[in-house]
């Protein structure tokens, strides 16, 4: 504990002042959270209001605040761990209660959303609610929301500020909610935004002008509609036929401009509910033009693990760790179940496969005491990209036909060429595993295949 108190203060110190608003972006064993690189594992501490999420009753904390520094972006820090203790926190003091949270970040996915993370706390408390101001931002770029009031006002629930540049609003504003986004500068009863641009908030006082939305694209029963602020509307092209994306786009933040209408539409909060909807008065984008803020995730539901990758000798470390399945059919191997779990993991060791790295994956593969499903996969993996050294391994494996092996053994000698999709410069060669498998097809010795060594992961261990 004290190590890890320690850390946390270390940590502290290490997060510096950034100027301008920086977005989260994610490798695979780290994510960037205002230009701060964290890697995964790192303690942090979150403040926020906590909320509920519908993948197996767990909980979140809205990132207002981390590690002490204020943060406009959005993220959710998916509860991992004891989640029945945060459930029942958020149940004991409501949905609007604020929390802080203190654990180790790791990597988190689910229902499609970017910016998300895992948190595997260790503490978490009541807080006091501590809403963001101006103070939180001096001398950083972010953005508020609040009334254009006379005299060029611009204010918040409690605070007010001017805008450079401006005296007063135009008419069609003036007392209007707006958002205002700037760098902060100045002190209390002085504030001001300096490089300002603002736009009205609410729908209807857009109605029939071209627009600049900021939101997300979801899918329901393969209808696919465009949330803004909490309102449901449709993109249309030019002529009115909606709009539709690709799996993987559910849960991505856009920007989408063109021109909002309102019209007799059927309903959005219908969709799964009645098989013909009701016809109702709907916001549409009508020509939209869509621009994906976030890069695609590569799966409509992704699953959250409280592992987090490790690095040794310069190369991420494989992770032991079973994936989550809901369907168990019974022919599932270990291999093929860490395979899976470390998929981005291996996709980013396989981009750049200098010896050095090789030479690191073949020690690996050779290390007793290791899984062997795990020194089959990075046997696998130095197949993948021709290295001699995996080939030996796998075959070897194969021709021993040891019952407690032989399945995971055969699965990495059929999977190798799959690994690293996008590694394209290495054309994986694969006559060598064709020998091999035919080998052990006309072998007329009995095999070690009559059941499968997977076993289930019990439920209060699954942590998804």
């Amino acid at each position: 504990m004290r190590r890890l108190v320690l850390q946390f203060v270390l940590f502290f110190v290490g997060w510096g002042t950034s100027v301008g608003r920086a977005e989260m972006s994610r490798g695979f064993d780290y994510v960037v959270i205002d230009g701060v690189k964290i890697p995964f594992g790192t303690p942090v501490e979150v403040t926020g209001q906590m909320g509920q999420h519908d993948f197996r009753d767990g909980c979140f904390v809205r990132g207002v605040r981390i590690n002490g520094k204020a943060n406009q972006d959005g993220i959710e820090f998916y509860l991992l761990g004891s989640r029945d203790d945060a459930a029942a926190l958020w149940h004991s003091y409501g949905k609007d209660a604020w929390f802080t949270a203190r654990g180790r970040l790791t990597d988190a996915r689910t229902q499609g959303p970017w910016r998300a993370c895992g948190l595997t706390f260790v503490t978490i408390a009541h807080a006091k609610p501590a809403p963001l101001g101006f103070e939180d931002f001096v001398d950083r770029t972010a953005a508020f929301d609040g009334m254009a009031a006379a005299g060029g006002i611009f204010k918040t629930a409690d605070q007010e500020v001017r805008l450079e540049g401006l005296t007063a609003w135009p008419k069609s504003v003036l007392g209007k909610e707006i958002s205002v986004s700037g760098t902060v500068r100045g002190s209390p009863n002085a504030w001001r935004i300096e490089h300002p641009e603002w736009k009205l908030i609410q729908l209807a006082d857009q109605v029939d002008r071209q627009v600049s939305l900021e939101g997300f694209v979801y899918m329901r029963n393969w209808d696919w509609r465009f949330e803004y602020r909490g309102t449901k509307l449709y993109l249309t092209t030019a002529r009115g036929t909606i709009m539709s994306f690709v799996d993987d786009d559910h849960g991505r933040r856009v920007r989408v401009t063109g021109h909002l209408v309102r019209q007799e539409r059927p309903s959005l909060e219908q969709i799964s509910r009645k098989t013909d909807s009701d016809l109702v008065p709907c916001f549409a984008v009508r020509g939209a033009k869509v621009e994906f803020l976030e890069e695609q995730v590569g799966w409509l539901f992704g699953v959250m693990y409280d592992g987090f990758p490790t690095k040794r000798d310069g190369v991420a470390e494989l992770l032991a760790q079973e994936v989550f399945q809901n369907n168990v059919m019974g022919d599932e191997t270990s291999a093929g179940s860490f395979r899976w779990r470390n998929d981005t993991l291996i996709e980013e060791v396989l981009a750049d496969p200098t010896p050095k790295t090789l030479d690191v994956l073949a020690q690996r593969m050779n290390v007793a005491t290791l899984k062997m499903p795990i020194r089959l996969l990075y046997a696998a993996m130095l197949a993948r990209v021709n290295d001699a050294r995996g080939r030996s391994f796998l075959v070897a494996a194969v021709e021993r036909n040891e019952k407690d092996s032989i399945h995971d053994a055969l699965f990495c000698l059929g999977e190798f060429p799959w690994l690293a999709p996008r590694q394209v410069e290495i054309k994986p060669e694969i006559k060598w595993a064709e020998k091999a498998l035919i080998a052990v097809m006309t072998n007329r010795e009995p095999a070690n295949l009559t059941s499968l060594r997977f076993v289930p992961i019990p439920p209060d261990e699954r942590l998804a």
